[in-house]
């Protein structure tokens, strides 16, 4: 299945670069939790990739149940569960989603990279009345 085949109420992106995870976060006493720069670095390049995306292909928002698809190309030893919030955000921030609570189901996978090679995230997201899994793992592996 090729990009051009997918429904209009569908996304697919793909980001390449360095990731950084929740557990980035910064905790001082009493203060709360807060973004250091690394993860603030990773998540603005997300959202700006996932934006690029958007503009090109004119994509209107998901306001309704949506299905996500997450592929992370990572090390070994790199936490999937660290990276699932600050991408889901980015989807709610960069207008592919109304709003991550709208999503029904999310499907997450770890491939294991070499060790020169940049982590990748590849993501999709459907609105959940056109979501087959089959389609979609084929469409975005």
């Amino acid at each position: 299945m090729k990009e051009n085949d997918i429904q209009a109420d569908s996304f697919f992106c793909e980001y390449t670069g360095k990731t950084e995870g929740v557990n980035k976060w910064l905790k001082p006493k009493n203060k709360g939790h807060y973004k250091n720069s690394e993860y603030e670095a990773f998540q603005d390049a997300v959202q700006y990739t996932i934006i690029q995306k958007r503009n090109q292909v004119n994509f209107k928002q998901i306001d309704s149940e949506c299905v996500v698809y997450l592929i992370f190309r990572i090390s070994k030893n790199h936490d999937i569960d660290s990276l699932i919030k600050p991408v889901l955000d980015c989807l709610q921030h960069g207008n592919i989603i109304k709003n991550d609570n709208l999503i029904m189901r999310l499907n997450v996978e770890k491939e294991i990279k070499a060790s020169k090679e940049l982590d990748r995230i590849r993501i999709a997201v459907y609105s959940k009345q056109h979501a087959c899994l089959g389609d979609v793992i084929e469409g975005i592996k």
